[in-house]
């Protein structure tokens, strides 16, 4: 009898069944592998058993396989000098293609590439965390996204003007009388807001615009103000998160519940013998407005109108001056229907100047000549584009 190594050439697998179950165990024995390794070689067919074994073994195990369904030879074949690191009963097909250490024709058939089992452990834990995070990810993603999608449909929802919009005005400052004079003009803002919603829907609301006002409350510290429009928008994230730590301790001074209005207005009120003087700034299509006003004597025309604008700004309407401050023209006018256009009797309340003629204007006196021209009224959904 030969002492050679031989090998079993497996050209076809048995049909699944019970047969098939036999060949399994019978070629398990042979080689020292588990069954269901036998099975996986099995169904690998055709192909040359990983295993050198004596040539009556071999033709034992031909026979075995042949009884139960399957076909194949008995190859002479040179011992291999390398054994498989996961089993050692069978020869290897070459090393990992990571770290280089030997594998089978199991390991490769079982993990569909030439892998050992370690590093195909630390791939599947990789591939897990990674999968992982993704999901962490897209849940945030996804939640994010809900989020604001509720925000902007609550945002848009304001300008469908079913229901009088609820404001908060929080006075800023001495409880003197500057700050009383603002308060005491909150009813004339109010009506100028209803006498402007009547003129594009005569059928709307009676009162569109209600305002709370809160305060006067002294800051500890000067409000942050924004420095640059055109900033980027991690700069603009860091103000929006400094400007909300700066707020949250004045709602809580005066009682304000931020979710229960449609709009916060936060107004730096200062007394002066200087003149009027306001400005303000605010996110189109946001929650909040920061107005700083100077009043004197009883006049709070500016400081009304800085109210207003930044309050549209809160609903959609964007800036209508150049950058000089001139009223654009059209969409900055009131009656840009009139011939000849300017000057024109009052002023848009998204600019704040009365124009007189090309790059010249007047501030208005009274709320009388402030007014919605239509470019802010289709942005706010008072009237069509």
């Amino acid at each position: 009898m030969s002492s050679s190594t031989h090998r079993v050439q497996l050209l076809r697998a048995p049909e699944a069944g019970p047969r098939s179950g036999t060949a399994a165990l019978a070629l398990a024995r042979a080689l020292g592998i588990p069954r269901a390794d036998a099975a996986l070689l099995l169904s690998a067919a055709p192909r040359v058993l990983p295993r050198g074994l004596p040539l009556d073994a071999a033709q034992r195990l031909l026979e075995t396989l042949r009884a139960a369904g399957a076909d194949g030879s008995v190859l002479e074949a040179p011992a291999s000098g390398s054994r498989c690191a996961e089993h050692p009963s069978l020869e290897d097909e070459g090393p990992c293609e990571i770290c280089g250490a030997r594998i089978c024709a199991v390991c490769v058939l079982a993990r569909g590439a030439r892998r050992c089992g370690t590093c195909e452990g630390r791939l599947a834990r990789s591939r897990r965390f990674q999968r992982l995070r993704v999901a962490v990810l897209l849940t945030g993603l996804c939640v994010a996204l809900i989020w604001g999608f509720s925000v902007q449909r609550q945002r848009d929802a304001r300008t469908t003007w079913t229901r009088p919009l609820r404001v908060a005005v929080v006075l800023l400052g001495e409880d003197d009388p500057a700050a009383q004079v603002l308060r005491d003009g909150m009813p004339r803002l109010e009506a100028w807001f209803a006498r402007e919603h009547l003129r594009y829907r005569p059928e709307g609301l009676k009162q569109p615009v209600q305002f709370q006002v809160f305060g006067p409350v002294r800051p500890e510290a000067p409000l942050p103000w924004p420095e640059d429009s055109s900033s980027g928008w991690l700069a603009r994230l860091s103000y929006a998160r400094t400007l909300q730590g700066a707020l949250a301790p004045l709602d809580a001074t005066v009682d304000l519940e931020p979710r229960a209005y449609d709009a916060r207005l936060y107004v730096v009120v200062e007394s002066g013998t200087s003149g009027t003087f306001a400005e303000g700034v605010g996110a189109t299509g946001g929650e909040l407005g920061l107005v700083r006003a100077r009043v004197q004597g009883e006049d709070a025309t500016l400081a009304l109108t800085a109210l207003a604008h930044e309050l549209l700004h809160c609903l959609g309407a964007t800036d209508k001056y150049d950058a000089q401050g001139h009223a654009m023209l059209p969409q900055g006018l009131v009656a840009p229907e009139l011939a000849p256009v300017l000057p024109q009797q009052q002023a848009e309340v998204m600019v704040g100047e009365v124009p007189l003629e090309a790059a010249a204007g007047r501030l208005p006196n009274s709320l009388d000549e402030l007014a919605v021209g239509p470019h802010t009224a289709a942005e706010v959904r008072w009237a069509a584009q």
